[in-house]
């Protein structure tokens, strides 16, 4: 909710043995009409001029905001349940997307922070361009998460399917902070399918609309940043993002169309959306989504959005415990009996029902003050969905990373993690 940022080390990332890589990778998950078999691939970088010999059908220096960086994406047809191995740009990367209906395992962070120091020279120039707005704060962070969190997605990247990313992502007006912070990341986890929504800080740096500065994002950043195969892009998958709204004059937010997808992977289906809009405007995509779900049900269905109450630029009544209650009512949503919803926005992270979670505090010192990550698996026991809360504060993170790697699997490693949910379908 409110901007606070917490030290990242660099160095840190050395006891790891995962090394990053600058070869920023977007996987994502397709809008579901576009069909199952298919990912969307895209690469960030200082490039607009170049396909990479025809690769990519989409080529462009991104708009309105995060201007300095460019944007290259294509959906991509795959063998489901084999890898799919590309070469772009020189780089070798294997994607995979589990069969229908499988089980399938990921792990869920919400509203990350980052601040970076460090001896690198290359950071200090970066972040020697940072506006003053998105460094103040750093005083008041707590807990080093920024440093603990790459190193456990490095070492967890090659046991699960995809992750999540559940709004506030790095609370960053030009760009700058998280492109450091996926630098820190390996192959393996960019290679894996990105599922994220958009956040309060996502649109306004300072929390919310009358906060707003012209500078600020709107959106503008996250949408092509991230790459999401979103509701813009369901009659053209080449351009699939809609600048029709540009942020000035009036700071006005980007299309709504550019925050709402849903999408499978194995047997969980999931609804993304954006509270900043009235229940009108997405009224239509909602029936949508969940009519597409009565028809073909995934054995779990969650609805994913940021706030979890209404304020600091959510429209009425359009937080996600509000929708949640709605969409139950709804045929193909509130009829499936695996039907969950999870969200951040409140730095906790906290169960509040069998489903329901809270899952926004990946750095932030105050509110509930546990800092961590959730792990969920669909694939472990027959039927079952299993949800692990872990804390990463105090040396808590450095005994996960170990764990994983000397028993081989965050699975062994659940006496570390507190057990949110162990429930066998009955259906």
């Amino acid at each position: 909710m409110l901007l606070w940022l917490f030290a990242f080390s660099l160095c840190a990332l050395g006891d790891t043995g995962a090394t990053g890589t600058k070869f920023d990778l977007r996987v994502s998950l397709p809008y579901a009409t576009h069909g199952y078999a298919k990912l969307r691939l895209s690469k960030i970088d200082r490039n607009p001029n170049t396909t990479y010999g025809g690769f990519f059908s989409y080529n462009k220096q991104m708009q309105h905001r995060w201007t300095n960086m460019s944007l290259h994406s294509v959906l991509k047809d795959v063998t489901v349940g084999s890898p799919n191995t590309f070469k772009v740009d020189g780089t070798t990367f294997s994607v995979a997307l589990p069969k229908k209906g499988t089980g399938v395992s990921t792990v869920i962070f919400g509203d990350p922070c980052a601040w970076f120091t460090g001896d690198s020279a290359d950071v200090a120039a970066r972040m020697a361009t940072i506006d003053h707005d998105s460094l103040v704060g750093n005083i008041a962070c707590q807990g080093d998460v920024g440093q603990k969190l790459p190193p456990i997605l490095n070492q967890v990247a090659t046991e699960i399917d995809y992750w999540n990313i559940l709004g506030d992502n790095f609370y960053d007006r030009y760009g700058g902070m998280t492109e450091v912070f996926f630098d820190q990341l390996n192959l393996a986890i960019k290679s894996k399918p990105l599922v994220t929504v958009i956040g309060n800080h996502d649109y306004w740096l300072w929390g919310g609309p009358k906060d707003a500065y012209k500078h600020d994002s709107f959106g503008n950043g996250f949408m092509q940043y991230y790459a999401q195969d979103v509701l813009a892009g369901k009659h053209d998958t080449v351009n699939f993002l809609n600048y029709s709204i540009a942020p000035q004059p009036g700071n006005k937010i980007a299309s709504h169309t550019n925050f709402l997808s849903y999408k499978q992977i194995g047997d969980i289906g999931m609804i993304g959306y954006s509270c900043a809009y009235d229940w009108a405007t997405l009224e239509g995509f909602f029936t949508e989504a969940c009519s597409y779900f009565e028809t073909d049900p995934p054995k779990w269905l969650f609805l994913m959005g940021h706030w979890n109450q209404e304020n600091l630029g959510a429209a009425p009544n359009m937080d996600v415990p509000k929708v949640f209650e709605k969409l139950k009512t709804f045929k193909g949503c509130g009829t499936n009996k695996g039907f969950k919803s999870m969200y951040g926005h409140t730095h906790c992270n906290k169960k509040i029902s069998d489903d329901s979670f809270m899952i926004g505090n990946t750095g932030y010192p105050t509110d509930c003050g546990n800092q961590g990550f959730v792990y969920m698996s669909s694939k472990l026991y027959t039927n079952t969905l299993t949800v692990v809360k872990f804390d990463v504060t105090g040396d808590n993170s450095k005994k996960l990373v170990q764990c994983m790697q000397s028993k081989g699997s965050i699975n062994r490693c659940f006496s570390l993690g507190d057990m949110w949910l162990n429930s066998t379908a009955t259906w």
